[in-house]
């Protein structure tokens, strides 16, 4: 390790390990306080959390207390001023409009007002006077409850209410609130049961409404672990779901926390007063900070950083700038700036460097001057190659199409050849300059296309289209002759029907769009990634000459700027796209010598 170090040592510069000394030492020092505030502020946060959700917890309760009161005051008020004042066989009418008034005002949860004897007889009801035969009323939690303990207003577990026959809708869960009371029946007093039943589904809106987190929930169970409600009851029935009742039922009213599969949770308890019942909260513990409060952790450790890196800097760069002042003449020389003169300052030892340097810039200098000229002969000569390459190969088989004609006694018909073909070589020579118009170009190749089509009669028809706004701009000559020779021969002439060759030049995007497409044989897949990556094999009819020709000349022209694309299937045809900037001829020339 000792060697290692050493090593290192020797290798590297002042400045690297003046910095790499200073930036350690703030790094731990940064740390250090990132993770003492992290945790100190994960546990006001989890503080903070669990204060917050007992709140709400607690207010949750009290809008229950305030529901179930709210029901007992109806049955006080019923019992009160309608059944105690009234008789029920003489003022029958009057009773039950009283609980329907009730039932009406109160309709978004209570779902039946219903008066019973002490022998579970129904006296009157909101729902219709016809129990469910099945229903025995004398056995049921709600009316044991208020008949054993008469003092007392009693709340039961939701059920199913199917107590009347003449129900419409499908029986809703419910759970109900009894009570004892005293009625005149024909003027004699009575023991009866008052019962009204509430849609479960206030206590889910309640519950549900409430924000305890993406993960947290609320529910309610008896004092018998005993579930009232709860928001994945039906997962828990189908045991998919356990929830630790056995656990929460001896927790204390307030803030716990437990962990239940490697999660931890803050679990809230409260107790509900009219009900006996206990409303939980849980909510999942956050894995990380609030955004604010990291916000505020790295901005602290940033601006921390920020403070020592700059000490480190202004150290550093204190010790190392004659050094730095070497660098940066050198780095001149790299991006050959002109003339650079090292700065004789620093040390002895800079200042011989310093020396050596000077002497060897002026020799580096005059080698890449002389490097650069050569550099842009061989691209020139690269470039007239390329493109005198196509000229013997294209007028090999142009002639071999003019014999052809002769020797089948088309005379006029070789006659027009022979004028396109001079027309071609009008364009072609272009007083021997490389770039012309597009205009130009598709004047060309359309003087091909009537050449080829009298050879090939009736095998092909062509069609082009060129935008107005685009014949002046620019191009290098002979780009889409090839690629058209290269359809007819390897797409058209195999397919042996009639097919059609379009070419198209348009605008786009500020560029120009090149569009040869034919509808004939088409290539695979590993055939269009042999020819865009030079592997076709050269066939005698020059498919992948013709294309790496004018692939070749494009990427020297245009570099990076130009785009060649390849679509085919077989059967379908092959489209090639070429994408090119927009140069007007002068511009294009300067750039062609600049290479």
């Amino acid at each position: 390790m000792k060697k290692m170090l050493n090593k290192f040592y020797e290798k590297s510069t002042l400045q690297v390990i003046i910095s790499i000394c200073f930036t350690s030492v703030a790094v731990i020092f940064v740390l250090f306080l990132a993770i003492f505030y992290q945790n100190r502020m994960n546990k006001e946060s989890e503080k903070s959390l669990a204060y917050t959700q007992l709140q709400v917890v607690s207010q949750v309760g009290k809008h229950l207390d305030s529901y179930f009161h709210s029901t007992m005051n109806i049955t006080n008020t019923l019992y009160g001023e309608t059944i105690n004042k009234w008789d029920v066989t003489s003022d029958y009418d009057r009773i039950k409009a009283e609980f329907n008034k009730q039932k009406l005002l109160n309709q978004d949860y209570i779902t039946s007002i219903s008066l019973f004897d002490s022998k579970g007889e129904l006296v009157m009801s909101t729902n219709g006077n016809k129990i469910n035969a099945n229903y025995d009323v004398v056995s049921q939690p709600w009316f044991y409850k208020a008949i054993t303990s008469v003092e007392n207003s009693h709340f039961t577990r939701p059920y199913v209410e199917n107590l009347f026959d003449n129900q419409e809708a499908e029986f809703p869960w419910v759970f109900s609130l009894s009570q004892a009371v005293i009625y005149r029946d024909n003027h004699l007093t009575k023991q009866g049961i008052l019962l009204i039943n509430m849609d479960l589904s206030r206590i889910e809106q309640i519950c549900k409404n409430v924000d305890l987190g993406n993960s947290g929930y609320l529910f309610l169970m008896d004092d018998k672990s005993e579930i009232i409600y709860h928001p994945k009851e039906k997962l828990i029935s189908d045991a998919r779901y356990h929830e630790n009742l056995e656990t929460i039922i001896h927790y204390p009213e307030g803030t716990q926390t437990e962990t239940i599969n490697d999660d931890e949770r803050v679990v809230i308890k409260k107790k509900l007063g009219y009900t006996g019942w206990q409303l939980i909260g849980i909510s999942q513990l956050p894995t990380q900070l609030p955004f604010y409060k990291n916000q505020f952790i790295w901005l602290f450790c940033g601006v921390s950083i920020l403070l020592l890196f700059l000490i480190n800097y202004i150290l550093s760069k204190l010790v190392t700038k004659p050094i730095e002042q070497l660098e940066q003449s050198v780095e001149k020389i790299e991006n050959n700036s002109g003339e650079i003169d090292f700065e004789l300052n620093g040390t002895s030892e800079i200042r011989h460097l310093s020396t050596a340097l000077n002497s060897m810039t002026v020799n580096l200098q005059r080698l890449m001057e002389e490097s650069v000229e050569n550099e842009k002969k061989k691209r020139q000569s690269e470039m007239a190659v390329l493109q005198a390459q196509i000229n013997p190969h294209f007028l090999y088989n142009t002639l071999d199409s003019i014999v052809w004609m002769i020797e089948s006694n088309k005379y006029s018909e070789a006659i027009t050849m022979i004028t396109s073909l001079a027309k071609l070589f009008r364009i072609s020579l272009n007083k021997g300059k490389d770039i012309i118009t597009l205009a130009q170009e598709i004047s060309h190749v359309e003087n091909y296309l009537k050449i080829q089509s009298i050879r090939y009669k009736d095998m092909f028809r062509y069609d082009i289209n060129i935008e107005s706004n685009v014949t002046e701009a620019a191009c290098i000559k002979l780009i889409m002759q090839p690629l058209v020779e290269n359809a007819i021969y390897h797409g058209i002439e195999p397919a042996f029907e009639e097919c059609v060759i379009t070419i198209s030049v348009t605008k786009k995007d500020n560029k120009l769009s090149v569009l040869i497409k034919d509808d004939g044989v088409g290539m695979s897949e590993e055939q269009v990634d042999n020819l865009l990556n030079g592997k076709l094999p050269i066939s005698s009819k020059g498919s992948s000459v013709g294309f790496r020709n004018v692939y070749e000349r494009l990427k020297l022209c245009y570099g990076e700027e130009v785009e060649v694309t390849i679509e085919s299937e077989l059967e379908e045809g092959t489209t090639i796209t070429i994408n090119m900037p927009i140069y007007s001829v002068e511009e294009l020339e300067r750039r062609s010598q600049s290479i």
